[in-house]
């Protein structure tokens, strides 16, 4: 689980670098095309997916909704998890974007409530 640990935070870190520097169209080709490998299948719940992402998160700095959910689908891809990442907006007094992810028919990352609350534009599709 150590090292688990030390991929997810690895994992934040980049993904929260690539949101920064790189286009989003290239970081969701890269993150939807992460197939299933050996050392997490079986191995890997969702559950220790969310917890993981949600522990590594807590030391990276500015890692928003969309960088745990993009961290999270990396992981759940290649534990070979089915699962969506959704991107939602919502106007309001201004203009507000979320991220949630959704596996095994749950809010896994983003808060159920919350992401109730968006209109979903965009879905990203896992790899089973």
């Amino acid at each position: 689980m150590i090292v688990l640990a030390g991929l997810t935070l690895v994992l934040t870190v980049a993904a929260r670098l690539a949101l920064w520097l790189v286009p989003f169209r290239v970081i969701r080709r890269a993150v939807e095309s992460v197939a299933p490998v050996s050392f997490l299948q079986g191995k890997v719940t969702a559950r220790n997916v969310a917890w993981l992402v949600h522990a590594a998160s807590r030391n990276v700095f500015r890692a928003t909704c969309l960088t745990q959910a993009l961290t999270a689908q990396v992981l759940l891809n290649g534990a070979g998890l089915k699962n969506q990442v959704h991107i939602g907006v919502v106007m309001g007094e201004g203009f507000e974007s979320h991220a949630w992810v959704e596996c095994e028919g749950r809010v896994l990352i983003g808060g159920a409530e919350q992401s109730a609350r968006y209109s979903k534009l965009l879905t990203l599709e896992g790899r089973p």
